[in-house]
């Protein structure tokens, strides 16, 4: 567990904190960075973090660390977050937690008790914040320039990588199929709902997600299959580097096709798009 800590917020070698409002403007060291993070003073490292990524744009782990604060503001603390997913869902859950796989129970779920990936991909859905915008977007965007490369980024970093890209597909996922029930569940949607370009894009980031996961779990092995499920002795996925076997397990192979199509027939209206994602939407609770 303590590795984890490394792995989802890099805080876990923090130091005192500024005594002094003068040395808290002029502080450098990463040690300063990492208690401010470690005392989930996210705005006031994001302002730390920018002023030392403008003297060294080049330093990719300042750059990381800015990713993790936003990550922070947005209300998403990977650890926090797991003991979330798998705790009781009774707080989380709305009048729409019914809306799609309607047999996934609310309780907590004990030590190495399974659970469906549809079950576990709900309570994921239910506990993130938006994705598609906003402090979680920045911090994504942050990860991926950091570190673009997965074959010269270390595992821990890959796997936190390859855990917020999974996190982001399966919410944007969620959403596009609330969209195809006409629920619009968040400001970016409400925004959005009749701009058919915006609705394009989430297809094609969903695809870029896809692709992230996919290659950072290559590198990555079990790591983020083990935090997701706690340890739990199921595979999530793992060293898939393949899209069209990723998408099949998480069951998101039908909105990928939908992107495809998308870009075959570029004259499809939004209602007509709609009707494709309640179509995949179908497919999949039949199966599950």
């Amino acid at each position: 567990m303590k590795t984890f800590y490394f792995i989802a917020l890099l805080i876990c070698f923090s130091s005192c904190a500024p005594s002094t409002s003068e040395k808290y403007n002029s502080a450098s060291s990463e040690a300063e960075i990492l208690t401010l993070l470690n005392e989930r003073e996210y705005h006031k490292a994001i302002w730390l973090i920018e002023a030392q990524y403008t003297k060294n744009p080049k330093k990719t782990d300042i750059k990381f660390y800015l990713a993790q604060a936003y990550l922070g503001k947005a209300g998403f603390e990977p650890l926090e977050f797991i003991d979330k997913i798998h705790g009781d869902q009774n707080k989380t859950q709305s009048n729409l937690w019914n809306q799609f796989f309607k047999n996934c129970e609310t309780r907590a779920i004990f030590k190495n008790e399974s659970i469906s990936l549809h079950c576990l991909f709900k309570r994921i859905y239910f506990n993130t914040p938006e994705v598609s915008s906003g402090d979680f977007a920045t911090a994504r965007s942050l990860m991926r320039s950091a570190y673009p490369n997965p074959e010269h980024t270390s595992t821990w970093n890959n796997t936190l990588i390859g855990m917020v890209e999974l996190v982001s597909l399966i919410k944007r996922s969620g959403d596009l199929y609330m969209y195809g029930k006409n629920i619009l569940t968040t400001t970016e949607m409400k925004k959005n709902a009749l701009n058919i370009q915006w609705l394009k894009a989430q297809f094609t980031q969903a695809l870029i997600e896809t692709n992230e996961c996919a290659i950072r779990g290559s590198y990555s092995g079990d790591k983020i299959s083990k935090f997701i499920l706690k340890y739990k002795s199921e595979s999530l996925y793992e060293a898939l580097n393949d899209r069209f076997q990723l998408s099949q397990r998480l069951g998101t192979l039908k909105l990928l096709s939908i992107e495809h199509n998308l870009k075959n027939n570029p004259d499809l209206t939004i209602n007509q798009i709609r009707e494709k994602i309640l179509a995949a939407l179908d497919d999949e609770e039949r199966q599950h």
